[in-house]
């Protein structure tokens, strides 16, 4: 959830012949112009102190030109000029969400806007979808994964549809061992797991989750699953108990506010008389920004030891540009509407290769070492054995992993619902797969994941390849022509209740249909308002029937709605589970 990056750049020298549809490629080795936001005039182009190296792609296509650059980090940012020089559109895809605030220019203040609507209405972190006269923003993905695209329909040339303004997804998969998949055919629940899940304490790898409208007095977080986590200092039975955290399967590690961490004092990792730093952002344009600290954690049963977790909002002095970007920190539990993050999902750490020292080059503006007077500059991170570096890991890493055993994955189970509303929804989490007799894979479809941590779900005619599941995103989004509600742009109000399926097939294993229903948000919260369960919330994610091969709206979000009723199984990138394909991988 990162919406860090580097400023995008232009090469001041445009070849004399480029072929239509095909990328030029130039070196880039020397001190270059800023590229133009969105809107300015190429012409117009101002240098700036700011140097990248890396390859430019450019490509000449009928009336118009487009500029790609590879960030720092591998995010791919494309701006389009038209042939008056003006750039009319942007778009990115990569592992690190682009500063938008110098990609949008004038443009990004609908960006911080909706951020703030979503503040007021209390509904978080969701994927943007701004379409008006003057400007069309949309964002979507998981954490390592982010794509979105913004332009001005008035600029937009009148030979080029709205579908060519858009990002590339990488064709790559994982590859896997044979396994015996059983493929799903409805919503039902073919789990080994019984329906009444293991009671929590009497089995250590039981934790119990709540979807209770969460922590903060007098406000409701609908559809979020909430825990508890024990924090304590590394090696002291000094702790704390934490509730109010945020279980998320789109992101990676723990992520803790200093305020709910009383009379616990984590050290922050420190080098040379500097302290690591991480900044994490969010989809939506907010970010959360704290220190970097080794704690051990205990969740139910299970304890890891030697966790780097994130202490948010520590310490207090001013955020690096590179990281807020204009955005919106998130740093307190009114703002964030939790206590802190466990992020759960199917990758060992928050970064990964992009941010350790063998990659090379210039690091992503993510982790940072910081003086003591507050001057932080971006640096690389170790990630330890897992990314074949003798260095230990350092980087916020998914706490599941460093457990003693029951360290390969994790299975969320919530009761399926009566009514399309609840004030509450209580269930579990069962760590491991296929580790003891109560997480066992049984007859669960397995889905497997390309290199972005992706699958593909078939949607009324559309194959949108970068799907994903995420506890963390409180309603289903995907493109559709559904009505959208006429004062909120990032939720559905149909007339009438919608009974849709959808098809999901893994990148090399697993396929089934999938049914579910969109129903009127502004009369569920209106109608419900002690409410904090709602099954049938969805919202947009894109522009329909633009994906094309892999690019335009191709994303369908199965957030929290999906998982009531189900048991689903998050299987983590490097973990081996007996019997069944290579990680990672999601099951139902």
């Amino acid at each position: 959830m990162r919406s860090t990056g580097p400023s995008v750049i232009l090469a001041s020298v445009v070849p004399t012949v480029i072929l239509r549809s095909a990328f030029l490629t130039v070196l880039l080795g020397v001190s270059l112009p800023v590229m133009a936001t969105l809107g300015g005039d190429a012409a117009s182009v101002q240098n700036d102190s700011e140097q990248l190296k890396g390859t430019l792609q450019i490509r000449q296509e009928i009336g118009y030109s487009v500029y790609k650059i590879t960030a720092p980090g591998k995010t791919d940012i494309r701006e389009y000029l038209s042939g008056e020089g003006k750039v009319f559109g942007v778009s990115w895809q990569g592992p690190f969400i682009p500063d938008l605030q110098q990609l949008l220019g004038p443009y990004f203040k609908k960006c911080s806007d909706a951020v703030q609507a979503d503040r007021a209405k209390y509904v978080r972190r969701r994927p943007l979808n701004i379409h008006e006269p003057e400007v069309v923003i949309e964002t979507s993905g998981h954490m390592r994964s982010y794509n979105g695209r913004a332009y001005d329909p008035q600029l937009v040339p009148p030979n080029v549809k709205e579908g060519e303004i858009a990002y590339s997804v990488p064709a790559s998969v994982i590859s896997d061992a044979s396994a015996t998949i059983t493929e799903a055919s409805s919503i039902s629940i073919p789990s080994a797991i019984s329906p009444i899940a293991v009671p929590p304490g009497t089995t250590p790898n039981v934790h119990p989750i709540s979807v209770n409208g969460g922590p903060v007095s007098g406000s409701i977080y609908p559809n979020a699953a909430f825990t508890s986590v024990i924090v304590c200092e590394r090696g002291t039975s000094t702790c704390r108990t934490v509730p109010g955290i945020l279980v998320d399967t789109g992101s990676y590690g723990l992520r803790v506010l200093r305020s709910a961490l009383s009379g616990v004092d984590l050290k922050p990792i420190r080098s040379k008389g500097n302290t690591l730093n991480d900044c994490d952002a969010f989809v939506n344009g907010s970010y959360i920004w704290g220190t970097v600290a080794l704690a051990d954690v205990r969740i139910g049963g299970e304890t890891a030891h030697r966790v780097p977790v994130q202490v948010i909002a520590e310490p207090k002095f001013l955020v690096p540009t590179s990281c807020s970007n204009g955005g919106t920190d998130e740093d307190t539990q009114a703002s964030l509407g939790a206590n802190g993050i466990l992020g759960i999902g199917p990758e060992p750490f928050d970064c990964g290769l992009p941010c350790d020292p063998s990659s090379g080059g210039t690091p992503p503006p993510v982790y940072y070492f910081c003086t003591d007077a507050g001057v932080c500059s971006p640096t690389f991170v170790s990630c330890g054995s897992e990314c074949g570096d003798e260095a230990p890991n350092q980087q916020v890493s998914n706490p599941i992993i460093l457990f003693p055993t029951d360290n390969n994955g994790v299975i969320l189970h919530l009761p399926p619902l009566t009514h399309e509303t609840a004030q509450r929804l209580n269930g579990v989490m069962i760590f491991g797969i296929n580790t003891r007799s109560n997480n066992r894979v049984g007859k669960a479809t397995v889905f497997t994941l390309n290199s972005l941590d992706n699958f593909t779900t078939t949607f009324a005619g559309q194959t949108l390849t970068s799907s994903f599941i995420d506890s963390g995103s409180n309603g289903y989004f995907f493109p559709s022509s559904i009505q959208i509600c006429a004062d909120d742009s990032l939720f559905y109000c149909p007339p009438s209740i919608q009974n849709l399926s959808a098809t999901n097939q893994g990148a090399t294993l697993g396929g089934g249909t999938v049914k579910f229903r969109i129903d009127n948000a502004d009369n569920l919260f209106n109608n419900n308002p002690g409410d904090a369960v709602f099954t049938t919330l969805g919202g947009p994610e894109g522009a329909p029937n633009t994906c094309s091969n892999g690019n335009g709206s191709c994303t369908f979000d199965w957030g929290l709605p999906f998982f009531y009723g189900r048991n689903v199984f998050t299987a983590i990138d490097g973990q081996t589970v007996s019997g069944q394909p290579l990680t990672p991988w999601w099951a139902y």
